[in-house]
């Protein structure tokens, strides 16, 4: 992926290819030798991945104020902590109501017709105690 990014590359290619290598590796990841996998497991860098969403949403406004006076290290810090603050008081409770939505199931066959539930699979994501999110595929009959 880094090597997409210098620049006679042109967007298109980087998009694209960079799409599939992106695919392909979330795709193979579960053939990864049982020392990567426990690398990627590591605490710290689950919970980064959990809030790397609030903390992509932080970044741009510490970066725009920044505006090349004071000190980057200054406002990155900043960023992480609001990012983090924003992940566990906003984005995790949200994330668990929402999931709790998701895995309401209906009493009878009469409502999962009114739920609107036409897939013959449903696909629930939960995000359990440890904080590490995992996928669960539920065939329906």
């Amino acid at each position: 992926g880094a090597v997409l990014n210098i620049d006679p590359v042109p967007d298109v290619i980087k998009y694209s290819v960079g799409t599939f290598c992106l695919a392909l590796v979330v795709n193979l990841v579960d053939k990864l030798p049982s020392w990567a996998i426990r690398a990627l497991s590591w605490r710290p860098l689950v919970i980064f991945g959990l809030a790397s969403y609030s903390l992509y949403l932080w970044q741009q406004p510490f970066h725009k104020a920044i505006g090349g006076a004071g000190s980057s290290l200054l406002f990155l810090a900043g960023a992480l902590c609001v990012g983090f603050v924003s992940y566990r008081f906003v984005e995790a409770p949200m994330r668990r109501w929402l999931n709790s939505l998701s895995l309401a199931r209906p009493k009878n066959k009469s409502q999962n017709l009114v739920a609107g539930q036409a897939s013959s699979s449903q696909i629930a994501v939960d995000v359990n105690a440890a904080g590490a999110e995992r996928t669960e595929v539920q065939n329906k009959v």
